[in-house]
């Protein structure tokens, strides 16, 4: 914790409040609504963190060539990969927990018939008796 602390009061003073939470929170975000295991989502967090400021310092750099002498912010840049980052991890994080309700309708359903055919095949059998 003091680590982070330290971290935290460093980054801000060179860097930026904003950009300093945005890698604080936007990874670590991403991380747990992609992943179903802690370790899973630190890594994963730790990967998504790395891919978007590299990214970002490379869109940062190419943008010098689309804008005709000028360049968005290196950390502009970053915050705008996170926030699509998180976007795209909450999409995904929507569908999976989309099929997975499907799929636990329809074997809710299939329980249900099962249950149905056991309960009918019983009173068959009892008046057969």
């Amino acid at each position: 914790m003091v680590v982070l602390a330290l971290s935290v009061a460093l980054s801000s003073i060179s860097v930026g409040a904003v950009l300093s939470t945005a890698l604080l929170i936007g990874p670590a975000s991403c991380g747990l609504l992609l992943a179903k295991r802690v370790r899973n989502a630190m890594l994963a967090s730790c990967g998504i963190g790395l891919l978007c400021v590299w990214g970002g310092i490379v869109i940062s750099y190419e943008s010098y060539s689309w804008m005709h002498g000028h360049s968005w912010s290196v950390s502009f840049c970053i915050v705008a990969l996170v926030m699509t980052c998180y976007l795209l991890s909450r999409l995904v994080s929507w569908l999976r927990g989309n099929v997975t309700h499907a799929i636990d309708r329809s074997r809710n359903a299939n329980r249900e018939r099962g249950s149905a055919y056991i309960a009918s095949s019983d009173r068959k059998a009892d008046a057969h008796v």
